[in-house]
């Protein structure tokens, strides 16, 4: 039997350190969701595949909830999940990716240039197209 003061004590430890991996993985968005907007859309890449890469891209969308995150890269802001032993420079770059932040535990948000000229160069069409009706 456990004492009311051990139980306590084991309270405040979990209290303070839980154990449970959902909120030991939203933890590391914490920073990173204050650099996303409210709402919106964001890309997504990561390191892993398979079970495991799902797995991270859906807990990846909690997190950062209710921001929708698709696992593609084909938005403004991309979010990086990636191990903490992974070559990241590599990756983001070929897939034309820049960095703008690195919040640490394999946890980075990045800018598709890509992308941004893409909505740059579709803006002049959508003006003229507007100023000619």
């Amino acid at each position: 039997m456990i004492s009311p003061v051990e139980s306590c004590r084991r309270i405040h430890i979990l209290a303070k350190n839980p154990v449970d991996v959902i909120t030991m993985y939203e933890r590391r968005f914490v920073e990173i969701k204050k650099r996303l907007p409210d709402t919106g859309t964001v890309g997504y890449v990561g390191d892993e595949i398979g079970d495991e890469g799902t797995r991270d891209y859906y807990r990846t969308q909690y997190s950062l909830s209710p921001v929708v995150v698709d696992c593609t890269t084909g938005h403004e802001l991309v979010i990086g999940n990636f191990r903490e032993d992974v070559q990241t420079r590599v990756v983001p770059s070929a897939l034309g990716l820049t960095l703008l932040q690195d919040f640490g535990s394999g946890v980075m948000l990045f800018k598709n240039d890509a992308w941004l000229q893409e909505a740059r160069r579709a803006r002049p069409e959508t003006n003229a197209d507007a100023s000619g009706k």
